[in-house]
């Protein structure tokens, strides 16, 4: 490094002083306990031989001088470097006002170790017979012997008060780069490209897609009885929703499944596909499946309906395990969504086991076994667990189901429902002759459903349409009213809070009075931002931060978890 005493130019004088007057409160001011070394590179200071040694060394202004903005920060390091001597300060300067032979500048203690706020204190500076007197804190002090010299950050050099040697350095002082990451899981950020008629199994069964405009179900029944006269081998198909241009490697999944009492709908239907695009934009792999529908006019038969259905999600979910690697799925996040005869099947997929499957899905009289959940559709062998779903007006028909996982879920219903009772009922209700009995069960609907859920302790939402009956997403003509953007914009920000950990939070270090650290697990990066202060140093989920007293002071961290959602986090000081 290049060396010169400081007599050509006042604007470098001006420069050191403000580094170095700040030397007077280190020479009138602490004991050994301030000799702890601050969170910066130890750099090389000057010691009393080199310091000599630069007295012969000459060289331009021009070449070492690193200028110095007024209202701007800058921060610097203070030490005495006399053998055995611990004397070390931090601090951050702003020049104000510079006239011909002196100037005025704001000057702030932000030593390690120290308190955690700091008061700005006002340093003057001015030339009297080719000495620099400076005045901080109410002491007037000389410099004398000022050496700098420049570096590739700033400029370091030394200076000599009392007979007592100092070294310092100084560099431009910037905040950390502060930025608040995309809203993954929560905002629609991507385009999707759309998979259709992927094959993920095939089972025995009356037909898996049944499109109608008929919202008379009896009539429905009825149209179906010939189809369910004899069962057929069946493919079983998807659509598959990914986002474009997502360079995740790993996303979690969305098994959407349509409603339609286990007769009629389709994995096209409109409001299933508008949803599927929704969340395929907000970073999820979405999946529409068609599953196995129609039964015949018995209680038993309609059970074992939806106990099929359930076979089919659960290989569904096998399969798209199995291609994680080509659609880009994460197997520990799954979920699962669904309306009215979906959302049963829903219910049913994060619930049900093979212990607890109905009766009549065994053999009996007539009827075959139709074998363990996981035993059709595919041979695939994939364990999985539901992370949270979305019950839109479903039941099941026992509550003890759900002792079976520790399973989120949001629930939405409509309280004048009469098709899927919203507490505990039977089904369809609303028949002029009154035989519903004779086909259901008593099914537990969605308010008796979170209140278990309460129970077991779950996390559990209940959203309410007072007065509404079945499936009010949609009007007439099957297009989407405000209930369906209620229910869009709940589940999105359900499902996006399994993604972060309850645990995760911003707390001081104890013992370290300037230091705060977010803890919590699956961190992956962090962003800090003060206000009313200087964050000093940033060291993986730590940062060092100083306030400015008389300033609102707030601290926020903006974090991006390693399954890629996003949080920011403000500080209550």
């Amino acid at each position: 490094m290049i060396y010169s005493r400081l007599n050509i130019d006042f604007r470098c004088v001006l420069l050191l002083s403000l580094l170095l007057l700040f030397s007077q409160s280190c020479h009138r001011g602490h004991g050994p306990e301030e000799g702890k070394q601050g969170d910066g590179a130890q750099r090389e200071l000057l010691t009393p031989a080199r310091m000599d040694e630069l007295d012969s060394e000459e060289i331009s202004l021009e070449e070492f001088l690193q200028p110095i903005e007024t209202e701007t920060y800058y921060l610097g390091t203070c030490e005495s470097v006399l053998p055995g001597d611990t004397i070390r300060k931090e601090f951050i300067f702003s020049l104000g006002e510079v006239q011909k032979k002196s100037f005025v500048a704001t000057l702030y203690d932000v030593t390690e170790g120290r308190q955690t706020t700091t008061t700005p204190m006002p340093l003057n500076g001015a030339m009297r017979a080719h000495k620099l007197v400076v005045t901080y804190n109410g002491v007037e002090t000389t410099m004398k012997k000022i050496r700098v010299a420049r570096t590739a950050n700033g400029i370091q050099g030394g200076f000599i008060v009392d007979k007592r040697l100092y070294g310092f350095s100084l560099e431009r002082f910037e905040q950390p780069e502060y930025k608040e990451f995309e809203k993954r899981y929560e905002k629609e950020l991507y385009a999707c490209k759309i998979l259709k008629n992927v094959k993920y199994g095939s089972a025995m069964g009356y037909w898996t897609s049944n499109v109608t405009e008929d919202a008379n179900y009896l009539e429905i029944f009825a149209k179906g009885v010939s189809e369910s006269a004899k069962k057929k081998k069946l493919d079983l198909l998807m659509d598959v929703y990914l986002p474009v241009n997502d360079h995740k490697e790993a996303r979690p999944l969305i098994l959407l499944i349509h409603g339609g009492a286990f007769y009629v709908g389709d994995k096209a239907d409109s409001p299933i596909v508008l949803w599927c695009k929704h969340f395929a934009a907000c970073g999820y792999v979405v999946a529409s499946i068609n599953y196995r529908m129609g039964f015949q006019l018995t209680k038993a038969s309609i059970e074992r309906c939806g106990y099929a259905a359930l076979q089919d999600a659960h290989a569904a979910v096998r399969f798209l395990l199995s291609q994680k690697e080509e659609y880009g799925i994460d197997p520990d996040y799954v979920f699962v969504a669904g309306s009215s005869a979906g959302a049963i099947t829903s219910l049913n997929l994060a619930f049900m086991r093979n212990a607890t499957r109905p009766a009549s899905s065994r053999k009996h009289g007539t009827y075959t076994d139709l074998g363990d959940i996981e035993a059709s559709g595919n041979t695939l062998q994939q364990d999985f667990r539901i992370r949270a779903v979305a019950n839109m007006w479903g039941a099941v028909n026992d509550l003890a189901l759900l002792n079976a996982a520790k399973t989120d879920i949001v629930s939405f219903h409509g309280d004048a429902d009469r098709l899927v009772p919203y507490d505990s009922g039977i089904p369809f209700s609303d028949m002029k002759v009154k035989i519903g009995g004779l086909f259901f069960n008593t099914m537990y609907g969605s308010a008796a459903i979170h209140r278990k859920a309460q129970q077991l302790g779950y996390r559990s939402e209940l959203h309410t349409f007072h007065g509404a009956g079945h499936a009010p997403h949609v009007d007439k003509e099957n297009q989407p009213t405000k209930e369906f953007y209620y229910i869009q914009e709940h589940v999105t920000d359900f499902f996006y809070h399994v993604f972060v950990p309850e645990t995760v939070a911003v707390r001081r270090v104890s013992g370290e009075p300037q230091w705060f650290r977010l803890e919590g697990e699956g961190v992956g990066q962090i962003c800090w931002k003060a206000q009313g202060g200087f964050i000093l140093r940033t060291a993986g989920d730590r940062a060092r931060v100083v306030f400015v007293a008389g300033r609102p002071h707030s601290l926020r961290a903006s974090v991006k978890f390693e399954n890629g959602a996003s949080k920011v986090y403000n500080v209550d000081l």
